[in-house]
């Protein structure tokens, strides 16, 4: 899929940021709760700028805990646009030009979607044309699926001056956003004992990382914040209870260490330009590589052609800095991210359940019964447990999700990044509006579901998955170039230290080692270095040294040697 968005929707997305566009109708406005009051939390890594949950905790009369999760409203500024056989004839006529639940591209004017809304003097020539522009951007949307993350950047769903903090939808922080939330009152074990859901005003009051929450918490337990972040403490404690009822309902946590690669371009230096600022291209094609630089960067022939090509790769590489090292988590701060998140995708499935309501749910069969009383504690445990878990599915009807430990569960909390939350999102505000509508112009409006029943859900939900797959799989072909071209770069007589997590051919020697510095998992040969080493075979759990004998990222070649082995103690 190509990744560039068409200028239009790039136009509209700007135009949505700066107001120089008329936005969508807000058709929640006279329903909307101001949580404002809350003192509230957007807890996400240093460098995202899709902002799109945050949460908040409350002290209720009675001295119970009220827990909110808040997820960016996008569709307030993006509804989705479907083909309907319940539309208007206004909308009838919409739909012809927009996209249906099939995924097939809609046939926009050309001339309507890139002349200016603000050119248009004629009121029904400006609504038609916005309706056209914002059923363009939701196709955008629809046909990524979901953002992609890649060691190069994001592939972002819907465009930067739409969906990054500086845009309408982002949770910034300090600014009053349109919200769904979704609230609970737990008891001291986590059950929700009950919980709304609804469209909301909330501000961001602590925009942090991970890291910087457990400092927060920190300060709160040493009594030195004056009671600032009592909330944050109460979602810690809330979180901890969450967690251990869901594994007292089946469900399986892993943590394993997550591999985080970066490449980023490096601008060249003054000595490497010309006078009219163009970069010098190197005169070193017909060198020989150095002796000690063994790569894939050297790879080449004896051809003034195949030399060249091994110049340029060594030319680019040079101006690369790439990164690779282990996601550090902050335990305390990620659970209550992760808890909350949870929770608000099993009360949604709960309401969908309950109403009825075709929705996105997704689910997991329970995991196989696996004996891990063998494997060590920490990595070879959980990739023990990992491989008991099962294939999960979404569809338009309720389902245990048992990797998870829940009888139903919708994913909602990334509406700016996935567009089956979107969708969730649509479903459930139009489901809301049925007992409340006031705006008697736009009833019909109003009381019709985006997707009217779980056949037409099911459509959206295999052209949606099969672009996120898409996506997904570009992504994991981009981390593996990246990972491999990271260790062609360090050189042969880098040592590597890895753990044995688990026997791929025990009887060949042949185990996935996990290594500590980088997080990459990788099948190792073990047999040549135990029969020349002569000592005890390696176990699980045991630490081996590594060196790379060949990485060759054009062929996804990464092959490494033995050099020592550490028992286990």
């Amino acid at each position: 899929a190509n990744p560039r968005f068409d200028s239009s929707v790039l136009r509209y997305a700007a135009g949505l940021r700066d107001g120089s566009i008329e936005a969508p109708l807000d058709l929640d406005e006279d329903t909307r709760k101001d949580l404002t009051r809350l003192t509230t939390y957007a807890v996400d890594a240093a460098d995202s700028e899709e902002i799109d949950d945050a949460v908040s905790a409350e002290r209720t009369k009675d001295g119970k805990t009220r827990v909110w999760i808040h997820v960016a409203d996008a569709t307030r500024w993006s509804p989705p646009v479907f083909s309907s056989s319940s539309s208007s004839d206004e909308e009838e006529e919409e739909n012809e030009r927009t996209p249906g639940v099939d995924g097939e591209a809609a046939q926009y004017s050309e001339t309507v979607l890139r002349d200016s809304v603000c050119d248009s003097p004629n009121d029904d020539d400006r609504h038609t044309t916005l309706r056209s522009l914002r059923a363009a951007m939701d196709f955008e949307a629809r046909r990524r699926g979901a953002s992609a993350y890649g060691p190069e950047g994001a592939i972002p769903m819907f465009p930067p001056a739409f969906a990054f903090v500086g845009g309408p939808v982002s949770l910034a922080l300090g600014q009053k956003r349109c919200a769904m939330s979704v609230t609970a009152v737990l008891d001291e074990f986590g059950n929700a004992e009950e919980f709304w859901i609804g469209p909301s005003y909330i501000r961001v009051t602590h925009a942090v990382t991970e890291h910087e929450a457990v400092k927060m918490l920190e300060t709160h337990f040493e009594g030195k914040d004056g009671g600032e972040h009592f909330g944050l403490a109460s979602l810690l404690k809330a979180a901890t209870a969450r967690a251990a009822l869901r594994e007292a309902r089946g469900a399986v946590t892993i943590e394993l260490p997550e591999s985080h690669c970066v490449v980023k371009r490096v601008e060249p230096r003054a000595e490497d330009t010309d006078d009219d600022g163009s970069e010098t291209f190197p005169a070193f094609a017909n060198e020989e590589p150095p002796e000690t630089d063994e790569s894939f960067l050297n790879a080449g022939g004896r051809n003034a052609g195949e030399r060249a090509a091994a110049a340029a790769r060594r030319h680019e590489a040079a101006r690369l800095d790439v990164s690779l090292r282990v996601h550090s988590k902050a335990p305390s701060a990620h659970t209550i991210v992760s808890e909350m998140m949870i929770l608000a995708g099993e009360l949604v499935g709960t309401f969908g359940a309950a109403n009825g309501l075709p929705l996105p749910y997704r689910g997991q069969p329970d995991p196989v019964a696996v004996d891990v009383s063998n494997a060590p504690e920490g990595i070879p445990k959980d990739v023990a447990r990992r491989g008991g878990m099962r294939g999960a599915s979404v569809g338009a009807t309720p389902r245990r999700h048992g990797g998870l430990g829940v009888d139903a569960y919708v994913q909602f909390t990334s509406p700016i990044r996935r567009y089956l939350d979107l969708v969730a999102h649509a479903q459930v505000k139009a489901f809301l509006r049925r007992e409340t509508v006031t705006d008697v112009k736009h009833a019909s409006r109003i009381k019709r579901l985006p997707v009217p029943d779980a056949v037409a859900l099911a459509a959206l939900v295999s052209s949606v998955n099969e672009s996120a797959r898409d996506a997904k799989s570009a992504t994991r072909d981009a981390v593996l170039f990246w990972q491999t071209f990271w260790f062609a770069t360090r050189g042969k007589d880098v040592e590597h230290a890895g753990i044995v997590a688990k026997w791929i051919k025990k009887d060949e020697r042949a185990a996935l080692v996990f290594l500590r510095e980088t997080g990459v998992e990788r099948v190792v040969k073990l047999d040549v270095f135990e029969r020349q080493s002569g000592k005890p075979r390696a176990e699980l759990g045991d630490v081996v040294t590594l060196r790379v004998r060949e990485a060759d990222p054009l062929e996804n070649r990464l092959v490494f040697d033995v050099v020592a082995v550490e028992k286990d103690v």
